[in-house]
C-alpha cells in the first residue's frame, strides 16, 4: 500500500504525514476505513467515510462531501460494497468497535431497530426537531426513521407507493382517474372488458412484490389495523384482516390484478404495447420504465376503501445512520444537520435525481410526476406509513411474503395462508 497514492492522504499536513508513516499497514487500513482527520495537528479538516451497498449513490454523497469540506471542513469519501449481505455483516461488526463508521446507509423501520436497541447508532432527535420546526419534514416520518419516540436516521430519499397508469390507454378510451373505491373497481372492470390487464403485479421480480397489495389494501381499509398488525398487537387471522383479504381475493378471482409473469423491465414494455392499464409500485419504477423506453405515465393515489383509508400513503425510505462509537461522531452530527437542511437536501436531490424527504426542497429538483403529490404531503393531506417490508420484523416478513405469493397465485388458500402467517408471527412475538 502506497500512502502517497491514497487521495485522502494527499492533503494531510506535514505534521500528520510524519505520524502516518510510523503506522503499520494494518493499523492504517483500519484507520482509513471509517474516517480520516486531515491536518491532525490542527484538528480542523475531517473526511468521513460514507458506507453504502448502492454505488449509484456516489454522485450525491460526493457532492455533499465537496461542499461540506469547503463550508465546514467536513468532507466525505464514499465506500461501496458490491455484495449486500457482506455489507450488512461488515457494518454490524464494525459498529461494535471503537472505529465504528461515521456514516452508513441501512434499511428503515424494523430493519434498523436491532442496531438502535443495541445502542450502536446515534440519536438524531435534536437535529430532526430543528428541521421539523422549520416545516421541512413530516413528524409522521418517525415511524420510518425512528423508534420509541426518537429519530435515529437521516432521510436520504423518499419513495411514494402509488398507482401508475397508462396515459395512452386512458386517453384512447376516455377513462377517468377514480376518486372513490367503487370507481376504482369500475375502472378495473372496464379495462378488463377491453382486453387490457387492469393492474399488473410483476411477480417474476420475486416474492417480495406480494407484500405491495397486502400493505396497501390494509391502509386503505384501516391504517390503525395495519399498524397494530405490524406491531404484533393483532393476529393475521383476525376477522378484520380476513375481511381485507376477502376484498383482495375477489379482485384476484375477477382478473383485476394480473400480468404476474412480468419483471419490472418487461412491465414497461407491456405498458408501451398498451397491454397493461395500471400498476401499483413505488415511484422508483418511473425511471426504470424510462430506461425501457416508456415515459407516458400518469399517477394517482389509490382511493380509500373506507373513510379511514383516504389519507394513507405508504412510503419507502433510504436511511443514513451514524455510528454511536465513531471517533468522528461530533463531526458526523454536524454534517448530518447539513444533509437534512434545505441546501444540503437540494444538492443531494439534484445530483442524484431523487425525491427529497425535505418538503422545502424546490419542486424543480423532483421527478415531474411527484411534484403535486409532494405539495399535498407538505400541506398535510396524507399520513405516511412504512411499507410492509420494513414495518414489521424481518423474521416475520420474509416468511409471510412467500405465503402471500401463494395466495396471489391460488386465492382459494386465503384462510390457510393467514393461519400459517399467524403461527409465524406468534412464534416471533412470543420470543
Amino acid at each position: 500500500m502506497s500512502l502517497g497514492s491514497n487521495s485522502r492522504f494527499n492533503s494531510v499536513s506535514t505534521c500528520m504525514k510524519g505520524l502516518l508513516y510510523t503506522l503499520t499497514v494494518g493499523a492504517v487500513a483500519i484507520w482509513v476505513m471509517f474516517g480520516t482527520e486531515v491536518g491532525f495537528c490542527e484538528q480542523k479538516r475531517v473526511v468521513l467515510d460514507w458506507h453504502n451497498d448502492a454505488a449509484w449513490h456516489k454522485p450525491g454523497q460526493e457532492v455533499l462531501g465537496k461542499v461540506g469540506l469547503e463550508q465546514m471542513n467536513i468532507g466525505v469519501q464514499s465506500t461501496f460494497y458490491p455484495d449486500t449481505s457482506a455489507y450488512q455483516v461488515q457494518m454490524r461488526l464494525a459498529l461494535t468497535s471503537e472505529k465504528a463508521p461515521a456514516l452508513f446507509d441501512w434499511w428503515f423501520g424494523y430493519r434498523m431497530r436491532d442496531l438502535i436497541k443495541a445502542g450502536l447508532v446515534a440519536d438524531l432527535t435534536s437535529i430532526w426537531e430543528k428541521h421539523i420546526a422549520n416545516g421541512e419534514y413530516e413528524r409522521s416520518l418517525i415511524s420510518s426513521f425512528g423508534y420509541n419516540g426518537k429519530f435515529y436516521a437521516l432521510p436520504k430519499m423518499i419513495n411514494y407507493y402509488v398507482v401508475l397508469y397508462n396515459r395512452g390507454v386512458f386517453a384512447q378510451y376516455g377513462l377517468q382517474i377514480p376518486e372513490t373505491w367503487s370507481e376504482f373497481i369500475g375502472l378495473m372492470e372496464e379495462l378488463k372488458s377491453l382486453g387490457i390487464i387492469p393492474v399488473s403485479l410483476p411477480t417474476a421480480q420475486g416474492s417480495w412484490t406480494s407484500m405491495l397489495w397486502f400493505g396497501e389494501l390494509m391502509v386503505r381499509y384501516d391504517p390503525q389495523l395495519y399498524v397494530e398488525l405490524m406491531d404484533g398487537k393483532i393476529k393475521y387471522n383476525d376477522p378484520r384482516v380476513i375481511e381485507v383479504m376477502e376484498i383482495w381475493k375477489d379482485m384476484l378471482e375477477k382478473g383485476y390484478i394480473g400480468g404476474f409473469g412480468l419483471t419490472l423491465d418487461t412491465l414497461a414494455k407491456a405498458f408501451a404495447q398498451n397491454e397493461v392499464g395500471m400498476t401499483f409500485l413505488g415511484d422508483w419504477w418511473i425511471p426504470i420504465a424510462a430506461t425501457q423506453g416508456y415515459e407516458d405515465l400518469g399517477m394517482f393515489i389509490m382511493p380509500g376503501i373506507t373513510e379511514k383509508g383516504k389519507k394513507s400513503l405508504i412510503i419507502e425510505g433510504r436511511p443514513t445512520l451514524l455510528g454511536a462509537k465513531s471517533p468522528y461522531l461530533k463531526q458526523a452530527l454536524e454534517f448530518a444537520d447539513y444533509v437534512m437542511s434545505v441546501p444540503g437536501s437540494t444538492l443531494l436531490a439534484e445530483a442524484q435525481g431523487i425525491n427529497s424527504a425535505n418538503l422545502k426542497v424546490a419542486g424543480s429538483t423532483r421527478p415531474p410526476l411527484l411534484r403535486k403529490l409532494n405539495d399535498e404531503v407538505s400541506a398535510g393531506k396524507y399520513v405516511l406509513y412504512t411499507r410492509y417490508w420494513e414495518a414489521t420484523p424481518s423474521a416475520v416478513v420474509e416468511e409471510v411474503v412467500e405465503l402471500l405469493m401463494k395466495f396471489i397465485l391460488h386465492p382459494e388458500t386465503l384462510r390457510e395462508v393467514l393461519d400459517e402467517a399467524t403461527k409465524i408471527a406468534d412464534s416471533y412475538w412470543a420470543k
